[in-house]
């Protein structure tokens, strides 16, 4: 096969992957703009990753990739809900405790710490879908890169995440300081509070939520 026959197929094939994950990505937008702004959503390149799909988005017929898209809408809330578990129990073994549990992540005494320093705290809810945490670009074999192009790097938690001790003796004092019980506590009690925590920023002093204080507080 001459050079410019291949390049022609590799650039045909190109242009169809990338026109099959933005069908997707429009279903997928579509699906998430009806739900509520606190549900967790896989991402567009969370859903192209998926041995299945990719398949069909990159060697099925067009029949094959109709198929796909007709039911994807109905596929999205249990792939959510599979991806929040995988991803939750990757949590798990940086919580500081003997038999850490799910339950033990919604704590508002629970916050980790991205591998990268400028990074804010993180609550679970965060790491869910942190920008940081892709799979490393050079750590992947050409095919993947290739793929990786065209829909983006999936989620992987980065290896040196931690649990954020200092940020987590900070919520307790907060806690502690509103008659809450950092021991039973949730992050989503503690922003029922409201903006009842004074903020001291240079010469400006504020009202903050709890997540606000945590995040800033030194």
């Amino acid at each position: 096969m001459s050079d410019k026959k291949t390049q022609r197929i590799r650039s045909e094939t190109r242009d169809m992957v990338s026109a099959r994950v933005r069908e997707l990505a429009e279903i997928i937008e579509s699906k998430q703009r009806q739900g509520e702004p606190h549900d967790f959503h896989p991402l567009k390149e969370d859903i192209c990753w998926i041995p299945d799909v990719r398949a069909a988005v990159t060697e099925g017929t067009t029949e094959e990739f109709e198929e796909l898209k007709a039911g994807l809408a109905d596929r999205l809330p249990s792939l959510a809900a599979e991806f929040k578990e995988w991803r939750l129990a990757a949590l798990l073994p940086l919580l500081p405790y003997e038999n850490p549990s799910m339950e033990k992540l919604s704590l508002a005494t629970t916050w980790f710490q991205c591998e990268h320093s400028w990074c804010l705290p993180l609550r679970h809810s965060g790491v869910l879908v942190h920008n940081c945490f892709k799979r490393p670009y050079s750590d992947a074999p050409e095919s993947d890169r290739y793929y990786m192009d065209l829909v983006g790097r999936p989620w992987a938690l980065g290896q040196g995440t931690l649990f954020y001790k200092k940020k987590a003796e900070r919520a307790r004092e907060l806690i502690l300081a509103v008659g809450g019980d950092p021991e039973k506590i949730t992050h989503e009690e503690m922003d029922q509070q409201g903006h009842r925590f004074v903020g001291r920023r240079d010469a400006t002093v504020s009202f903050e939520s709890f997540y606000t204080m945590v995040r800033h507080i030194r």
